[in-house]
């Protein structure tokens, strides 16, 4: 599995998010005055619009810049100028801003004045580093994950992934949850002799038998590769996503696109950590 496939690239306007400002901004502007924005912006070169609706016009055309070089930046550019020209409430924008969010973009716009159209400011700005992209470590795990026949793991990975892309947080956070359990269940079954009872929720179970926690009064344990981590060597943070992947999880509402974002890069950082820690056995 591939998460190039369904998991939108680093920074980048994702095609759903592209039809949710498709939908929001075909309503204050006529197709005239979308072209005319789509202009300035280098998105056309000024010929009159395609016989379509505005929704569908806006889409296409964002669509089709998604896919040229610098076409990122003139979409960016586009919605950031008709934000500024447009007279929406600031409400109307929260769809925008979220969908951006869970493509790892924030939403910045001041002086938002729905009557003085003009004065407002907008950016769209980055919100990860671009050593760090979240989509090339998704897709490292989950070869990781292939290459040690974790399958039910990889599976709920994937399944995490694609609510994720979907902007589906709620769903995505109840995956990424089972992915965990399902890992450290077979970690410790792999590496610390950890007995597989066949019960559900097993989680907690496999990680109090990965952890080596220090003893007050006692030297701190060592860092050995294959052998349980000590608490200052990852054990405690271990526990402690274990702990936030059951806050906010499957219940709708629950989870924002920036705290599910989070959600997925601590789950992914700290799978990396076990994979590392606990090596292949075979």
């Amino acid at each position: 599995m591939n998460a190039d496939t369904h998991l939108p690239r680093t920074g980048a306007v994702s095609p759903r998010t592209i039809s949710i400002i498709a939908e929001a901004l075909s309503v204050p502007f006529t197709a005239s005055e979308i072209n005319t924005l789509f202009a300035k912006v280098e998105l056309t070169d000024g010929t009159a619009p395609r016989l379509m609706s505005k929704i569908e016009l806006i889409r296409r055309t964002l669509l089709e810049a998604r896919e040229e070089p610098g076409g990122e930046q003139r979409i960016k550019d586009f919605l950031c100028l008709a934000i500024e020209r447009c007279k929406l409430f600031f409400s109307d924008l929260e769809p925008i801003s979220s969908a951006l969010a869970s493509d790892g973009l924030e939403l910045q716009v001041v002086n938002f004045s729905k009557g003085s159209p003009g004065k407002t400011r907008a950016r769209v700005l980055p919100v990860e580093p671009s050593a760090a992209p979240l989509h090339t470590e998704i897709t490292a795990l989950e070869a990781e994950l292939g290459a040690r026949g974790y399958i039910e793991a990889l599976d709920r990975y994937g399944a995490a992934v694609k609510h994720f892309a979907a902007q589906d947080h709620t769903s995505s956070n109840a995956q990424l949850r089972a992915a965990l359990e399902s890992l450290v269940v077979h970690l410790a079954i792999d590496h610390v002799g950890y007995l597989d009872d066949g019960r559900a929720n097993q989680g907690a179970k496999a990680i109090k038998a990965l952890r080596n926690p220090t003893s007050p009064g006692q030297p701190k344990p060592a860092l050995v590769a294959g052998q349980p981590l000590p608490d200052d060597d990852g054990g405690l943070l271990l526990q402690g996503v274990w702990g936030i992947s059951h806050t906010g999880g499957s219940h709708p509402g629950a989870s924002d696109a920036q705290e599910s974002r989070t959600r997925m890069q601590l789950v992914t950082a700290t799978a990396h950590l076990l994979l590392r820690h606990f090596p292949r056995t075979s």
